[in-house]
């Protein structure tokens, strides 16, 4: 397994959500790679650098990577990029000039990933918005793994907002999550907790125990076909050199 932090994330949740939502990201992404996908979006500091240490090969197969968030790191090659400012802002992924030109065919499938970002709208119909932003810019075939904090009400609605290290996050009930989802296609088992997404039960017993205040899926733009070949590969990436 790769590492995860041992402290409390950046909007001040215990250890043990942070970590579990780590390996998250780690499982999505190598799900994804696995699907054929090599243009990754990464939304939100907590991504940073798990998805390009995830992807098998990064360096020498010419995966694409950006990573928008609030804080700036070094990535290194020319196969990566980072882009700062206001996460909450989907034009932040939308709008880069610098993403545009690393991504190149627009008409090539995204992986798009958003950790920490979705809670941070009070309302629900803003982060529908936010997700519907970056979908419509994603070409059909795409993919949107995103967490979510969650509450432990089952009622749809029931909805709390906490202030946590100087800023504000709404939790959400799995139903209302789960409908933040609507219109994209669920990837088996849907919206869970971090947890337990794609977790098989000797792995959740050494790795991921249950831990409850963040939820996920992982979904595809367009109607996946049934069969072991549900989603098509996308074709391949041209070579470093033929950027």
């Amino acid at each position: 397994m790769l590492g995860t932090a041992d402290r409390a994330g950046p909007s001040g949740e215990p250890a043990a959500v942070t970590a579990a939502e780590h390996r998250f990201i780690i499982r999505a992404t190598r799900v994804l790679a696995r699907q054929g996908i090599w243009r990754f979006a990464a939304v939100g500091d907590s991504c940073y650098p798990l998805v390009h240490q995830a992807l098998p090969g990064f360096g020498s197969a010419p995966y694409r990577l950006a990573y928008a968030g609030t804080a700036g790191h070094s990535v290194p090659g020319d196969l990566m990029v980072l882009v700062t400012g206001d996460v909450s802002d989907p034009g932040l992924v939308t709008g880069s000039q610098q993403i545009r030109e690393l991504f190149g065919d627009e008409d090539r499938p995204v992986a798009v990933l958003i950790t920490g970002v979705l809670e941070r709208f009070a309302y629900a119909g803003e982060a529908r918005q936010y997700i519907s932003a970056l979908m419509d810019w994603a070409p059909e075939g795409s993919f949107l793994a995103a967490s979510h904090a969650v509450t432990g009400s089952t009622d749809p609605g029931m909805n709390t907002t906490i202030a946590t290290a100087g800023s504000k996050i709404t939790r959400r009930t799995l139903a209302d999550i789960t409908a933040l989802f609507d219109g994209l296609t669920l990837l088996r088992p849907g919206v869970v907790e971090v947890s337990r997404w794609r977790v098989s039960g000797a792995a959740r017993t050494r790795y991921d125990p249950p831990v409850p205040g963040h939820a996920a899926g992982v979904a595809r733009k367009g109607v996946l076909r049934s069969g072991p070949s549900a989603v098509p590969a996308p074709a391949r990436p041209p070579s470093p050199a033929g950027r």
